[in-house]
């Protein structure tokens, strides 16, 4: 059966394998016991796809947000900084699809990948983002998309199979219909900066970080590493450190009744629990003890 979206309930550096390394694809379900603010900032190598089967999301990539509805996608490529912005309904389902480049190119060196897929030592294919129904090669690509989902559900006697041909002509209806551009390697530097400090941010994010001394480590100047972020990701560093720490206390005073609430926001970075109170209260309306008290009585 599919998962249900778990390795995103606790919010540390992506470094999980997803699938098995002779099959590179895993596909995780999200709905409102899994909010998609949990779905917090990553990038990773492998694709990603986003299906979204009902209500409507809005998510992110390298700053640029996308709206999805019922029905459409979102293609996300290796290495592209992607998150979700916010719910747009209060009853939605989307599954994530990720796979490693190896499910659908075995081979670096074959035909199909040095053609198609990375023509040239600096440039390589970068599809766009948002497959709709408005197109025959969107609506044949969301029709495998869905066909995927099903059968990572069901998994008859090669589904592996059928999951990677599936995948293959989902590329293909993209490249025959120039969904696509050329990104060239260099524009990767700045990236890189974001991408870093996302890493410390995620592993480190219960110590007490000062962003100044990270931007020192990195070589980069503390407001320029601020601009680039929040273009790439839509909110400062200090605005995602304090919201990866209140999602993750979230997350514990759901899971560990038994945890002293002071204990909860200390293992999350809060050092000040009148601080803590506050942003409580401006994010859920309520206290952390009323919080608490209204999840034990749902």
């Amino acid at each position: 059966m599919s998962k249900k979206g778990t390795h995103m309930s606790n919010p540390i550096q992506e470094k999980i394998v997803h699938g098995e390394k002779l099959f590179p694809f895993a596909a995780y379900e999200f709905t409102p016991a899994f909010p998609p603010e949990l779905f917090t900032a990553h990038w990773h190598s492998d694709y990603e796809i986003i299906y979204m089967q009902k209500g409507a999301v809005t998510f992110g990539i390298n700053g640029i947000s996308y709206p999805l509805s019922a029905h459409q996608a979102l293609m996300v490529n290796p290495y592209q900084i992607h998150y979700s912005v916010s719910a747009n309904t209060s009853d939605f389902s989307f599954t994530s699809i990720v796979f490693g480049n190896s499910l659908v190119f075995p081979s670096t060196e074959s035909r199909i990948y040095t053609r198609y897929i990375h023509p040239s030592a600096r440039e390589y294919i970068r599809f766009f983002p948002v497959l709709t129904q408005e197109t025959a090669s969107g609506m044949d690509s969301l029709k495998s998309i869905e066909k995927i989902c099903l059968l990572d559900k069901s998994r008859p006697l090669c589904y592996e199979m059928e999951i990677q041909i599936l995948l293959l002509s989902v590329f293909c209806n993209l490249l025959r219909a120039n969904a696509y551009d050329m990104e060239i390697r260099e524009d990767f530097h700045t990236l890189s900066y974001v991408q870093e400090l996302l890493y410390l941010l995620r592993k480190n994010f219960a110590e007490d970080i000062k962003l100044e001394a990270l931007a020192q480590n990195m070589n980069i100047s503390y407001e320029h590493l601020c601009r680039s972020f929040k273009k790439v990701v839509g909110k400062s560093p200090k605005k995602f450190l304090n919201d990866l720490r209140f999602q993750h206390a979230v997350y514990l005073m759901k899971t560990s009744e038994h945890q002293a609430i002071a204990e909860i926001a200390e293992s999350c970075g809060f050092s000040d629990m009148s601080y803590f109170a506050k942003c409580f209260r401006q994010k859920t309306g309520k206290t952390p003890s009323e919080y608490r008290n209204h999840m034990a009585g749902e």
